[in-house]
């Protein structure tokens, strides 16, 4: 396909999305020449193409001076939103095999279609990525056959303006960062409502257990702690989350648990967290396991639960189920389904160009085990 072509095809795609973005029907009228030339900056022979084609495939009708007409925005020749769907490594990771699963059923569900694409393995573990490390992703965009993004991994700044010349909405999700353009779990209200209750129940020295580091999660942390605990009072997140690669294999992962476990047990039992924050559930349930293998101390614990997910022994070990204190239950396929409403309304209105403020997904809370200070 020629570079006239492509224009074409993008432009044909352009006036499908408004079909679909506008819920129009038969006899609905599509905006003129004059409109699209501003709008898309192509020129009149490039529309003129455009519509023929959607004229062919039976999608619209033109009547000579009066305008161009929808027939039939269902027909054969018109396809819904085609959504891509960035992820890192999926292997090992259920959270994002889950939300993956149930955010393409969500679109299909609103007769959207979706492309997938990962990272190459090469590039999993950096903080920004670049187009060029995820295959095939450049070409689709510029053939004209994605119409947005959602990317589970951040993108570097020359990426997100290439999305922008050629009016692509990306949208991150999943991860932490409050910013616009980013749905994702507010782990502000999480951790915020975490202290509280913990506070009420007379907890006294908590401690926010994470693996990989996170400078927004620990920025909220160090905000809400104080409101609710001394500052001497609570342990500081960079001391306990791990210093290892956010892709680090379970043998560094382990060293760090155990190390971490270690250096609590050094303390005065007076000097250890009564109870420990932990947005986690594997992680909660290993830190569990090994502390009940020592056999010397187990902390209260308040815990993300994935809702997915029916760990074994998570909810009745004796010694480290009786000791959680309360749990936010994530529904990962109501969180899909909260990424897809959203991103599906940008299309909506992507063409006023307004960045989307930043949309948290609160999970539910449950009290479990009642703590007795005394």
């Amino acid at each position: 396909m020629n570079n006239q072509g492509k224009k074409t095809e993008a432009t044909k795609m352009h006036i499908m999305r408004h079909i679909w973005n506008e819920h129009l029907v038969q006899g609905d009228r599509i905006p003129s020449v004059a409109q699209l030339r501003a709008k898309l900056g192509v020129g009149n022979v490039t529309i003129s193409s455009a519509m023929q084609k959607l004229q062919a495939e039976g999608v619209v009708e033109i009547r000579d001076k009066v305008g161009v007409f929808v027939v039939d925005p269902m027909n054969t020749g018109f396809k819904g939103p085609n959504i891509g769907m960035v992820s890192g490594k999926i292997e090992g990771n259920p959270f994002v095999s889950f939300l993956n699963t149930y955010m393409a059923k969500s679109f299909s569900d609103k007769d959207c279609s979706n492309t997938w694409f990962c990272l190459r393995p090469e590039a999993c573990g950096q903080t920004y990525n670049s187009i060029d490390d995820i295959d095939h992703l450049r070409y689709m965009v510029l053939s004209g056959r994605l119409d947005g993004i959602i990317s589970l991994e951040l993108l570097d700044g020359e990426s997100e303006k290439f999305f922008q010349k050629h009016n692509i909405p990306l949208v991150y999700a999943a991860n932490y960062v409050p910013e616009p353009n980013h749905i994702c779990l507010d782990y502000a209200h999480i951790f915020s409502q975490s202290f509280s209750y913990a506070a009420a129940a007379g907890f006294v020295q908590p401690a926010v257990i994470v693996q990989a580091h996170c400078d927004w999660m620990e920025k909220v942390c160090l905000q809400e702690m104080p409101k609710f605990f001394p500052s001497n009072h609570y342990f500081p997140p960079e001391n306990c989350r791990a210093n290892c690669p956010q892709w680090a294999d379970s043998k560094e992962r382990e060293i760090w648990r155990k190390n971490l476990i270690s250096g609590w047990l050094a303390l005065r039992e007076t000097e250890r967290p009564d109870i420990l924050i932990i947005p986690d559930d594997i992680l909660a349930l290993q830190i569990g396991l090994e502390l009940l293998a020592r056999g010397k101390w187990m902390p209260w614990m308040l815990v993300m639960r994935n809702k997915d997910m029916d760990l074994p022994g998570f909810s009745d070990l004796p010694g480290f189920s009786d000791r959680v204190f309360g749990e936010w239950v994530l529904d990962i396929k109501n969180f899909a389904d909260f990424i897809v409403t959203n991103f599906t309304n940008i299309l909506r209105t992507v063409s006023q160009a307004k960045p989307l403020p930043f949309l948290g997904f609160r999970p539910e809370f449950r009290f479990v085990n009642k703590f007795n200070s005394k």
